[in-house]
């Protein structure tokens, strides 16, 4: 059994897995510092291997394998974005400056769908990925995400933060509900070009998948349903542990 880390921005997101299925556990919200996850995890029985996709940095890192030794005497695997994993063919220019995160949703996402998929993971910042019938990832786009846009208005106006995001909110008619209303129509576009994108770009009618944290909310904005999978960076780990 392994377990398997998925390092956000904002959250810890983790699971154990035999290769074959996958046990949700319980996130970690972060800010500079990693909680104790000896409460929530420690009780588990000791692992095979410790298998991370990281996007939080080198300090982040540092600190849950630090964790991982005091826990079980274990070391930390960072996984690689590489030129293929499961099936998969990695066509981004530039291999190295491609989020691990962003390679095993797209990897995990054609994988779940066996065609043409368009995944957009809704976290700290939205990112899209494009893998076309052939299992050639060809790239997407990052785009700000909910948190973002709200910190950032509130950071540059006198406005009140937001709490909530509502779909419904058409015109706002109080400071609250006109931030809503101004990020649901922003991501809600974002999300009508990423769907007219995806059609040029696949030359076909692609599957249309979510994952992270906010991905309920964003699937609502959108005007075509998509199937919303909270682990498939998760999944995308036991898929591509096995091709470095």
């Amino acid at each position: 059994m392994d377990l398997l880390l998925d390092a956000g921005n904002s959250r810890l997101k983790a699971a154990v897995g035999d290769g074959l299925t996958l046990i949700p556990l319980a996130p970690l919200d972060w800010a500079e510092a990693l909680p104790d996850p000896t409460p929530v995890w420690g009780p588990l029985q000791r692992p095979d291997r410790i298998l991370c996709a990281n996007v939080a940095g080198a300090r982040r890192a540092e600190q849950i394998a630090a964790w991982a030794n005091r826990c079980w005497g274990l070391p930390l695997r960072l996984l690689r974005v590489g030129a293929a994993a499961a099936g998969v063919r990695n066509r981004y220019g530039r291999p190295e400056q491609l989020g691990i995160d962003r390679w095993l949703a797209a990897v995990a996402g054609y994988n779940h769908v066996r065609h043409a998929v368009c995944v957009i993971d809704c976290g700290t910042a939205v990112n899209v990925e494009f893998v076309t019938a052939d299992a050639d990832y060809l790239g997407g786009l990052i785009a700000p995400g909910l948190r973002l846009m709200s910190e950032s208005l509130s950071r540059g106006t006198a406005a009140l933060p937001l709490t909530s995001l509502s779909a419904g909110h058409r015109i706002g008619r109080d400071t609250a509900s006109c931030l809503s209303a101004g990020i649901a129509h922003a991501l809600g576009g974002l999300i009508d070009r990423i769907v007219a994108t995806a059609r040029t770009e696949l030359a076909t009618e692609p599957a249309w998948l979510m994952t992270g944290g906010d991905a309920a909310l964003l699937a609502a904005l959108s005007p075509i349903t998509f199937e919303v999978i909270p682990d498939l960076v998760l999944r995308g780990i036991v898929l591509a542990q096995g091709d470095g």
